[in-house]
């Protein structure tokens, strides 16, 4: 019973404090506002996010390295992969074929055949998503449908 009122004379009196710009508890530093944060806090955020952006500018100079062209092509064959798992949810077909630069490099990878895991790769994203892919508005449609038939042929 005491301890009930003690709480509510507590909170009445942290009221009154608030109301006059006194802070009675240690865990707040200033006047309170109602669900938002002071400017301070604001500020103090900002800056921390600002030295992070500085932060990774400069990494990304130190980062640079020269890399051969297997590094290239086994780190081009996994972001392959990647859009090939990404395909085969249903859910992400929509998103993957708005993203025209995505088709369009899927399909020129396609047709270049420059690895044949990459290649196949790309042929299984390009079946998944194929319902939605319109050959007059892909860049190199007619070499899409020419290498098709090559892998046809050959295999």
């Amino acid at each position: 019973m005491f301890a009930q009122q003690k709480k509510r004379d507590l909170k009445f009196d942290e009221k009154q404090a608030a109301k006059r710009g006194f802070v009675l508890n240690s865990r707040d530093d200033g006047p309170r506002s109602r669900g938002r944060k002071p400017i301070y806090i604001k500020q103090q955020e900002q800056n921390a996010l600002d030295e992070l952006r500085k932060k990774r500018k400069r990494l990304v100079t130190v980062l640079h390295q020269e890399v051969s062209e297997l590094e290239l092509i086994e780190h081009l064959r996994m972001m392959v992969l990647v859009v090939r798992n990404l395909s085969f949810v249903k859910s992400n077909e929509h998103h993957i074929i708005k993203c025209f630069k995505l088709v369009d490099t899927l399909t020129s990878m396609f047709v270049d055949m420059i690895d044949s895991e990459i290649t196949f790769n790309c042929l299984d994203a390009l079946t998944n998503i194929s319902k939605h892919i319109v050959l007059s508005e892909i860049n190199c449609g007619s070499l899409l449908v020419q290498s098709l038939f090559t892998i046809f042929t050959s295999g």
